[in-house]
């Protein structure tokens, strides 16, 4: 029957890769690896492997999908100097199986080579940062009871200067209720979302946020999700001892943010030309409470040292040059040729979410003329 096609080979995959594994190596309870997805990212890829490289993950898996830029370039250069970074290409999968299938390809994939105990899934613009920076990823586990999931809120990181190196300074941080996890290599994982996992719902399950067990859960028949956002503050509040958080680089400076809105979300259908979970360009007033927290997580001395560290990665690895060339493609005129490529039908079509994406920009009054 043709019209189940789709969901039995989604069936298939998801038995081939997530159902049948059995451990073949002894795990290290204190180690985790890292698993993105990236397309396009050459101007931001080196300082994100350089983070987690920095904070002691043991191996980064980066499923490479229809990337037309230096994405490949630098990783393979630092492939070829880090043994531990891992560059797979997703295309296939992805065109397939989606964002989701390319997970379960890069879980399937990882577990089976990796001696680490756990893999936590995250985007280019996510960096975890335990409290305080810069605990490493093993002294956070240490002092961790083993878990099936582990959720971590966001940060979100508003109104950057221009190319600002990770855990730079920003003009406001904002907690968030959405999430992102940390999974067991052991657990009996049955699929994923872009932000959690599907659970066999087995009895005993670890599945913890904060310090504490995450009811932010959805029982079916047969399995548990983890839900991707909580809104229960006091279950992870700024302050809470050991505490980790994913800052997420969400906006960037202006001429950023204004041109990653044209990089469609993965899953986007072909007749899309946008992002569509952006809202404009809007750097809040300052918060006093969270911004006395950020510093004290994130003293200054110390991410001296790590931004001093990042520009000897990039040395190392001969990626100042190829990098400078990805930066230069973020100006000013680039947005307006971009906004000037889109069809007229497509500018009067998608009118309302050009008005919400471009608010806040320079580029707004020429986005809403055209369309």
């Amino acid at each position: 029957m043709p019209k189940y096609s789709n969901e039995f080979v989604t069936r298939i995959h998801k038995s081939e890769l997530l159902t049948t594994y059995q451990a073949v190596v002894p795990r290290n309870e204190n180690q985790c690896d890292v698993c993105c997805i990236a397309s396009d990212e050459a101007p931001y890829i080196a300082e994100f492997v350089h983070h987690y490289l920095y904070l002691g993950f043991a191996n980064i898996f980066v499923g490479i999908n229809n990337s037309c830029d230096h994405t490949l370039e630098i990783l393979n250069k630092i492939a070829s100097r880090h043994p531990n970074v891992h560059v797979l290409d997703v295309n296939n999968t992805h065109s397939i199986f989606s964002q989701t299938g390319c997970y379960r390809y890069l879980f399937s994939y990882s577990r089976c080579i990796s001696s680490a105990k756990y893999c936590l899934f995250v985007d280019v613009d996510e960096f975890w940062v335990a409290d305080p920076f810069p605990k490493t990823i093993g002294q956070f586990l240490e002092d961790k009871l083993p878990f099936d999931v582990y959720s971590f809120h966001w940060i979100m990181c508003s109104g950057e200067s221009l190319f600002a190196p990770p855990l730079s300074a920003v003009s406001y941080y904002s907690w968030s209720p959405h999430l992102k996890s940390m999974c067991s290599y052991d657990s009996h994982v049955l699929d994923f979302t872009p932000h959690s996992p599907f659970l066999e719902a087995l009895d005993n399950l670890s599945i913890i946020r904060g310090n504490s067990p995450n009811k932010y859960l959805r029982s079916f028949p047969a399995s548990i999700l983890v839900l991707e956002s909580a809104d229960d503050y006091a279950g992870s509040s700024l302050g809470m001892p050991g505490l980790a958080w994913i800052f997420h680089r969400y906006l960037r400076s202006e001429l950023e943010y204004s041109l990653k809105v044209f990089k469609k979300n993965p899953d986007a259908s072909a007749d899309e030309y946008f992002k569509t979970n952006r809202w404009g360009y809007v750097v809040p007033d300052s918060n006093p409470e969270i911004d006395h927290y950020a510093n004290r997580i994130l003293p200054a001395e110390e991410i001296l040292c790590y931004h001093e560290s990042l520009e000897v990665f990039l040395h190392e690895n001969s990626l100042n040059e190829v990098i400078d060339i990805s930066r230069s493609a973020i100006n000013e005129q680039q947005i307006y040729e971009r906004i000037a490529s889109i069809p007229l039908e497509i500018m009067k079509r998608d009118a309302s979410l050009i008005r919400k994406l471009f608010s806040g920009t320079r580029f707004q009054d020429r986005a809403d003329r055209k369309s």
